[in-house]
């Protein structure tokens, strides 16, 4: 007898020819315990690599879609179209969540399929973490007489304050993060009211930078006849910083003159022409630097 096997396809067992001497040919099968072992396909690419634009203020949200053959995923990240040679991330699922992007840097992101046999990249995708700012007011209003003012800076990156108006300066103007802006507003000397503006950048220089605006408003100054309760004589006022009117702080209960703010060894003046004889009466008051004044 002369044998020949086969294996059938769909079947675990061994399928037998024999040929007799005769010439004779008989099927029979015989079944053999048998151990078959199936390789695994090497998964396809992930398709559908999507990462946000500037949609989060604090992350980057990576998400594909899945591959039947994966076993696990894994995320490549790169600031350029030049892939790392190893992954940021691994075991990652979608959607993924990159806390650690900086604000408004542009990042490359791949997705690697893997299982037992191998794995394949994705095409990339670009995504960025969006500036967010925020302060605690949109509007400052002041006296004639000024004063000084802060506001409350909410960042999640590095910002400067500028002002449009010389009678707006800064005491802290900048920062890394949450922090304070501080700025003093000057006397208005002048019978007009005026109006300034602060703006606040974070994320300068970059491609997308957040602004937040302040308006500054600062009421006119009194006239100087109504403040000295003397309209008939006609006053000047100079120095280093002007006199101007005030509600503030009065003998009458409604206005008065005030020195502008000035420096060591600086002045400030006032003055007006009368003709005598005469008396000339004027209610006052101080505040000056101990020892210095």
């Amino acid at each position: 007898y002369t044998f020949s096997a086969t294996q059938q396809e769909g079947f675990a067992g061994l399928f037998f020819m024999v040929t007799t001497a005769g010439g004779r040919d008989q099927l029979i099968s015989y079944s053999v315990d048998t151990k078959v072992e199936w390789a695994t396909k090497t998964p396809s690419a992930p398709t559908g690599v999507t990462a946000t634009d500037g949609t989060y203020s604090d992350k980057v949200k990576v998400s594909w879609s899945g591959v039947g053959e994966a076993t696990s995923y894994n995320l490549y990240r790169s600031t350029s179209s030049s892939r790392p040679s190893s992954p940021t991330w691994t075991g990652v699922t979608s959607p993924y969540s990159d806390t650690t992007a900086e604000p408004d840097v542009t990042y490359y992101y791949w997705v690697a399929a893997v299982n037992s046999s191998g794995s394949a990249v994705s095409s990339y995708d670009t995504g960025y973490r969006a500036v967010s700012l925020a302060l605690d007011k949109s509007t400052d209003s002041y006296a004639a007489s000024g004063g000084s003012g802060s506001a409350s800076v909410t960042a999640n990156t590095s910002w400067s304050a500028s002002a449009d108006v010389s009678w707006i300066t800064f005491g802290t103007k900048s920062g890394n993060g949450n922090g304070t802006l501080t700025y003093t507003v000057a006397a208005n000397s002048t019978t007009a009211s005026r109006t300034g503006a602060i703006t606040v950048t974070a994320g300068s220089g970059t491609s997308y930078p957040e602004t937040k605006t302040i308006a500054v408003v600062e009421s006119a100054a009194v006239a100087m006849g109504t403040a000295l309760n003397n309209t008939t004589l006609s006053f000047t006022t100079g120095g280093n910083a002007s006199w101007y009117g005030q509600e503030e702080i009065s003998h009458d209960g409604n206005s008065s003159m005030r020195s502008g703010a000035i420096g060591n060894n600086q002045s400030s003046w006032l003055q007006t022409t009368v003709r005598g004889p005469g008396t000339i009466s004027f209610w006052w008051k101080v505040d000056s630097e101990e020892r210095y004044d």
